[in-house]
C-alpha cells in the first residue's frame, strides 16, 4: 500500500472568481501550492514538480515560497533525494505543476498525457498560453526526456495500485491520480478540484477550457474515490497533517 504526503512548496492570494466559478467578483482567496509525495516499500512517486519563488514571481508577483519550502529543500524533509523519485506524475502543464524543476528528477519517468502536452505546446489563444512555461514544453518534447517520457491517452496504470486518469476541463489533458492506501482509494485532483469547498459545496472552479469536461470530471473522481485530494486548499495541512496511510 501507499503512503502520500503533502507538500507546500508556496501561497498566494488569488481572485476569488478563478477559485470558485462567477462567485464574488472583486474578492480574494489564500491558495496553497502543493507537490505530492507518494510511497510504498519499493517506490518514490512525485506528482507535480514545484518551482522556485523568482520562477513563480513572473506568472503570480504576490506569489511567496517561505524559507524550506522550495521543492527540493522540501523532499529533503523527507529523506527523499530528488534523483531517487521513480516516476514523476504531471497533472496538467500550468506552470505551478510544471517548471524547470523537472530537470530535478533526473532518474524519473515523466507520465503526462499526450493531448495535454500537444495542448502546452500550441495553445489556441495568448490568455490560455500565458499559464505555460514555452522552455520547460519545449524541453520536454526535445530528444533529452525523449527515453523518459511517458505519453498516456485516457487511464493508465503506472505501478500496482497507483493509476492517472484523464479529467479535462481544466485544461485540455488534465489528468488525475489514483491510489490505494490502507485509509481507502485516494484520488489527488489537480486542478479539477481547488479547494474542499468547491467539493462539498458543488462550485465548479473558475479556470477551465471545458466546463462540460470540468463538471463531468468532478463526478468522476467522486465516484471513483474514498478521499479527495484538492490541488489548492490551504486545510490540506491541517486535515492531513501526517498525510494519509
Amino acid at each position: 500500500m501507499y503512503e502520500i504526503t503533502p507538500i507546500k512548496v508556496g501561497q498566494w492570494i488569488d481572485e476569488y472568481s478563478k477559485i470558485f466559478f462567477l462567485e464574488n467578483f472583486g474578492e480574494e482567496y489564500l491558495v496553497y501550492s502543493y507537490i505530492w509525495l507518494i510511497k510504498d516499500d519499493k517506490h518514490k512517486i512525485l506528482v507535480d514538480t514545484g518551482y522556485d519563488l523568482e520562477f513563480a514571481k513572473k506568472y503570480i508577483p504576490k506569489c511567496e515560497q517561505k524559507k524550506g519550502e522550495h521543492p527540493v529543500e522540501q523532499l529533503k524533509k523527507q529523506n527523499v533525494d530528488p534523483i531517487e523519485i521513480d516516476y514523476l506524475i504531471i497533472t496538467h502543464a500550468h506552470f505551478d505543476h510544471l517548471s524547470p524543476q523537472i530537470e530535478n528528477y533526473k532518474n524519473a519517468q515523466i507520465v503526462i498525457q499526450k493531448r495535454e502536452l500537444e495542448y502546452a505546446t500550441i495553445p489556441p489563444h495568448p490568455w490560455f498560453r500565458s499559464f505555460y512555461h514555452v522552455p520547460t514544453i519545449q524541453k520536454i518534447i526535445g530528444d533529452d526526456f525523449a527515453d523518459r517520457l511517458c505519453l498516456v491517452s485516457g487511464e493508465k496504470e503506472i505501478l500496482e495500485g497507483l493509476k492517472v486518469f484523464w479529467t479535462g476541463g481544466h485544461t485540455p489533458g488534465h489528468q488525475a491520480v489514483e491510489i490505494k492506501t490502507r485509509s481507502g482509494v485516494v484520488v489527488l485532483a489537480g486542478d479539477a478540484i481547488f479547494t474542499f469547498k468547491n467539493l462539498e459545496n458543488n462550485i465548479l472552479g473558475g479556470i477551465n477550457t471545458s466546463i462540460e469536461e470540468a463538471l463531468l470530471s468532478v463526478e468522476d473522481i467522486k465516484a471513483r474515490a474514498d478521499i479527495i485530494l484538492p490541488g489548492h486548499d490551504a486545510e490540506i495541512m491541517e486535515r492531513f497533517p501526517d498525510g494519509i496511510r
